[in-house]
């Protein structure tokens, strides 16, 4: 990381449709802090895993030690997808989030749609594969 950049500044022209698995060094912003925090925590935290490895194996957090999920969990609110430690590292490590992201969650008024609550494990497979393609093709 370029020592000139603040983590507002990576940060800023996010444009993907994914975001968490970025060294935390990158964007941990100890002076982020918006009004809604607890909101967009409760949003990252509650939204349905769509790929849950077979291994199970615990994710431990790296910086307290703390029991996050399952390793290599995925969430997603079939817009965005992230990993399930995510909201982990926004509300105890100070991860700071791309305003997009952000925009995206506040447009949605916290809430998780319906949709996604009640899908398959089929359907949440197939929406994560779309999900990666459209990823893929943007770069």
């Amino acid at each position: 990381m370029n020592p000139q950049e603040s983590p507002e500044t990576i940060l800023a022209g996010w444009r993907f449709q994914w975001f968490g698995w970025l060294p935390l060094e990158q964007v941990q912003d100890p002076d982020w802090c918006p009004e809604d925090l607890v909101l967009l925590v409760n949003y990252l935290q509650e939204t349905p895993i769509v790929m849950l490895p077979v291994s199970g194996r615990p994710l431990v957090c790296s910086l307290c030690g703390e029991i996050i999920g399952k390793n290599g969990a995925i969430q997603s609110d079939g817009v965005f997808i992230w990993p399930i430690s995510l909201g982990h590292r926004v509300k105890k490590h100070h991860l700071r989030l791309p305003t997009n992201f952000i925009e995206h969650i506040r447009n949605r008024n916290y809430v998780i749609r319906e949709e996604m609550l009640s899908l398959e494990e089929e359907d949440h497979i197939e929406m994560l594969q779309l999900q990666i393609e459209r990823y893929l093709l943007d770069q």
